[in-house]
């Protein structure tokens, strides 16, 4: 939802006031805009699961990168359902660990209940996540935009690329 302009509270108010504002449904150049946004990868801080190392947050998905695996989970909000789909990497390198890469300004901070020591603020974001060495000779980084991921395999010369097998759950 993008805000109009705000209109001010009149000058004779004398109780102090947010500033109203209307809110319009978002054009389609908007929406498009919003959509090309590359996707965030934040390194996962204590914010989620200690299995997955990143995570990236899309309009109802939510991506973890565990290092062998990749999870896309879906939370269905008309049936209150959810969903998940798995990505293995089938005889990958279980000393994978993924590695952000091209840091962006940008934090994430989770504020979230009264106890601080479960706060994570700072959280660094990335433009792209890296797993080095997925296979001998093979290093795999993903990326995207809020409509959707993807990814690069790079083989080495010399490498097998016969090596890389990918399981779908």
């Amino acid at each position: 939802v993008v805000p109009a302009v705000a209109q001010t509270p009149s000058a004779k108010s004398t109780q102090s006031a947010l500033p109203q504002t209307e809110t319009r449904k978002p054009t389609k150049q908007q929406i498009e805009a919003i959509a090309g946004l590359p996707l965030i990868f934040e390194k996962n801080m204590g914010q989620v699961d200690k299995r997955a190392g990143y995570l990236s947050r899309m309009s109802s998905y939510t991506l973890f990168l565990t290092g062998s695996d990749s999870i896309l989970t879906h939370s269905g909000k008309a049936n209150n359902t959810a969903s998940a789909l798995r990505l293995r990497w089938l005889g990958a390198s279980g000393a994978v660990t993924p590695q952000g890469d091209t840091l962006l300004r940008g934090k994430s901070n989770y504020l979230i209940g009264n106890d601080r020591s479960q706060w994570h603020s700072n959280v660094p974001n990335y433009q792209r996540v890296r797993e080095d060495s997925l296979y001998p000779g093979v290093d795999l980084v993903y990326y995207g935009n809020h409509e959707q991921l993807e990814y690069d395999l790079t083989v080495a010369p010399g490498a097998d690329p016969g090596a890389i097998r990918l399981e779908i759950d």
